[in-house]
């Protein structure tokens, strides 16, 4: 049985003295080195401690939803974008560049990864596991099929399927997954003229 950890992205603690700064910043930064930090107290004093420990995610009672929407993006913008995604077949490793892959085909317990210029690379866990390790722009619209939304170029909602660039077949789309489709297509819409 394997345990399956994730590390937050952020982490929001409430201080109330300036000696809990010191000891909860500290426990964060030594258990979770690479999330973020969003410090929020009623006291706007402990601003400096914060800024001292060169952390600069502070916010003071009264916090208004435009302040945090603006923290929160800033926070977004520090998060260094992954590019790759490594596939482990036996004892190799491949590292694909996200932006060359088209749409991912479940085959039992392996995944195919289609990619640009016709290329097929498998690796060795479900399609389910991938959908989490993937961003955003990667959406499942089928039990099997999980496409790259940036390559979509068609959406036949009569035939259910959709087409992506560099690939000559339509992949299917199923009932289940149809609102994910049309939330792409929204999208798509939203972004054309």
């Amino acid at each position: 049985m394997s345990s399956h950890f994730q590390t937050p992205d952020l982490i929001c603690l409430y201080l109330h003295t300036s000696a809990q700064v010191d000891e909860k910043v500290r426990h964060c930064q030594v258990v979770y080195p690479q999330a973020r930090l969003l410090l929020i107290s009623p006291h706007q004093a402990l601003a400096y401690p914060v800024v001292k420990m060169n952390l600069f995610n502070f916010m003071a009672f009264p916090i208004s939803t435009e302040a945090i929407q603006r923290c929160l993006q800033s926070i977004k913008a520090m998060q260094p974008q992954k590019r790759y995604i490594g596939l482990r077949t036996y004892k190799d490793f491949k590292y694909i560049k996200l932006s060359d892959i088209l749409f991912l085909k479940a085959d039992n317990n392996t995944t195919e990864f289609y990619l640009q210029k016709q290329k097929k690379v498998c690796g060795f866990n479900t399609l389910k596991a991938y959908q989490k390790r993937l961003p955003e722009k990667f959406m499942r619209i089928h039990k099997s099929y999980m496409v790259n939304t940036a390559k979509v170029w068609r959406i036949h909602f009569g035939k259910k399927n959709c087409e992506v660039r560099g690939h000559n077949h339509p992949l299917p789309f199923s009932k289940t997954y149809t609102a994910n489709v049309k939330t792409l297509h929204k999208q798509l819409e939203h972004a054309s003229f």
